[in-house]
């Protein structure tokens, strides 16, 4: 004996209830979502090849280089005196250093010279809001300033 299947015995599938459940779970993402803004960029003159050599180095650079101190500190070392990141007097010292800098390689009209600029030549391990601490100092008195990668 033959059985035939019946319309009446067909299971479906209720795609009103799915519909509401996937809106719901859209709506919920959405408003909740917290988007986070674009990272601010600083314009930092990089070497093509990642290193500087000669032929790319101005020749009057003010270099500092960032090493960790701790876990959350950084030292600046300018001409072989340390500066510490976190202390105020210690990055106003620098500051007036950067000041010199500025004044010896400016021309008679006030002009800093073209190939005067600051190069910052950050660790391995330092945190980067320090690196960018140094970075602002020389930008607040308009000296270029150039990023040394590599070891």
């Amino acid at each position: 004996m033959k059985r035939r299947a019946r319309d009446s015995d067909q299971i479906g599938f209720a795609m009103t209830s799915f519909v509401d459940v996937v809106f719901s779970l859209l709506i919920f993402f959405v408003v909740t979502a917290r988007f986070v803004p674009p990272e601010m960029r600083v314009p930092v003159f990089l070497s093509a090849s990642g290193r500087a050599t000669v032929e790319n180095v101005p020749t009057r650079p003010f270099l500092m280089e960032v090493y960790a101190e701790d876990e959350d500190g950084a030292v600046v070392s300018y001409a072989n005196r340390p500066y510490n990141v976190r202390d105020k007097s210690n990055m106003e010292a620098l500051g007036k250093e950067l000041e010199e800098y500025r004044q010896r390689n400016t021309d008679k009209d006030g002009n800093l010279l073209a190939d005067a600029r600051a190069i910052v030549a950050p660790g391995d391990s330092v945190i980067w809001e320090h690196v960018i601490t140094v970075i602002d100092l020389a930008k607040t008195l308009k000296i270029p300033v150039g990023m040394r990668t590599g070891g």
